[in-house]
């Protein structure tokens, strides 16, 4: 008896912090900007790649502004809802 009461005092526990995960979640998704220092650096110094590349008209440095969308939590957090709405949708 006193185990499956643990249990369903556990499982409030859960769902407990299944509630709180949602929120945070959210709010770590919806920056269109990263939210880590390295990555801004990271992402300032490829765009400061760009320019420089079409100063010099060299632009196959371009190619770096393709890795740009995939620093975005914004966009991972729109992929990512999409392809689990595309599994549900499948199965």
């Amino acid at each position: 008896m006193s185990e499956t009461k643990e249990k369903t005092e556990e499982q409030k526990t859960m769902d407990q912090a299944g509630n709180f995960k949602a929120p945070i979640a959210g709010e770590l998704l919806s920056s269109w900007v990263p939210i880590s220092p390295l990555r801004k650096l990271f992402c300032t110094g490829i765009i400061t790649l760009a320019i420089y590349g079409l100063l010099v008209e060299n632009y196959q440095v371009l190619v770096w502004l393709l890795i740009l969308p995939f620093q975005s939590p914004r966009i991972i957090g729109a992929v990512a809802y999409g392809v689990g709405w595309l599994r549900r949708k499948i199965s």
